[in-house]
C-alpha cells in the first residue's frame, strides 16, 4: 500500500495474524500469534488487538509484544498492557506505537495471568501497520505515568497523569491514544488524549469530539 500526503510518498503495509478462537493464559506468559515482518527502511509500527476477555480468578495482562520489551506481560507500563479482574465476558484490547530500524522484527499476541488456567481470550487477533520513517519528520512519542496508580480528583480541571512534547519542521498529521484500566466508586470517569485543544474541562472531556472513554465501573 501507498498513501501519498504533503507531496510525499509513504510506504505503508499491513499485516494480521490470527489462531485458534479461545486461549486459556498461564502465569509464565502465552503468545496466541506472531508476525514477522522484515523491512528494508526505517519504520514506524502500530500494532493493536481486540477479543473478548475473562477471568474465572485473579487476572490478565495482554499486549502488543514489540522487540525489547520485557520478558512478560504486564511488568512494564510503557508496553500499555490491557489488564482485567472481570468474571464476566468484556471487551479486551490494546495498541502501541514505536519505531524501529531497517530489518527483521518479530510482534506478537501476548497474554499472562496471575492463575494457571483462569483466564481466557477469545476471538483475539493482532493487526500491524507498518510506515516508513526514512527521514527525521516521522517520529514516535510517548508518555508513562511516574506512578502505576493514579487517584482521579473530583471537579479539578486538567488532570494530566504525564505529558509528551512534540516539535515537527512540517505541518503534520498526529495521531494519539492511551491505555490503562481503571475503577470508579460510585462516581463516572472520563479520559482523552489531550492534543492542545482540550483545556481539562469537565465539559470537553465529556465531548464526543475528543472520542473520550467514560466508565462507570
Amino acid at each position: 500500500m501507498s498513501l501519498t500526503t504533503l507531496g510525499r510518498n509513504i510506504h505503508a503495509r499491513a499485516f494480521e495474524c490470527r489462531s485458534q478462537w479461545s486461549h486459556q493464559t498461564t502465569q509464565a506468559g502465552t503468545i496466541v500469534c506472531s508476525i514477522d515482518v522484515d523491512l528494508p527502511f526505517d519504520f514506524i509500527a502500530h500494532g493493536s488487538f481486540t477479543g473478548h476477555g475473562l477471568c474465572n480468578s485473579g487476572w490478565m495482562y495482554g499486549t502488543v509484544g514489540m522487540p525489547g520489551d520485557v520478558a512478560l506481560p504486564g511488568d512494564d507500563a510503557q508496553a500499555a498492557p490491557a489488564h482485567t479482574y472481570s468474571t464476566h465476558w468484556e471487551t479486551f484490547r490494546s495498541s502501541r506505537v514505536k519505531r524501529f530500524a531497517k530489518g527483521k522484527h518479530t510482534f506478537s499476541l501476548r497474554l499472562r495471568s496471575s492463575n494457571a488456567n483462569s483466564c481466557f481470550l477469545n476471538g483475539g487477533g493482532l493487526k500491524l501497520v507498518t510506515i516508513a520513517a526514512d527521514d527525521a519528520d516521522f517520529k514516535t512519542f510517548a508518555c508513562t505515568p511516574q506512578n502505576w496508580q493514579n487517584q482521579i480528583q473530583p471537579n479539578v480541571n486538567g488532570q494530566f497523569p504525564c505529558t509528551t512534547q512534540l516539535s515537527t519542521s512540517v505541518e503534520s498529521v498526529v495521531y494519539g491514544t492511551f491505555t490503562g484500566h481503571a475503577r470508579v466508586n460510585g462516581d463516572w470517569l472520563y479520559s482523552a488524549v489531550s492534543l492542545n485543544d482540550v483545556t481539562g474541562s469537565d465539559a470537553e472531556s465529556g465531548a464526543r469530539q475528543y472520542s473520550s472513554a467514560h466508565t462507570y465501573s
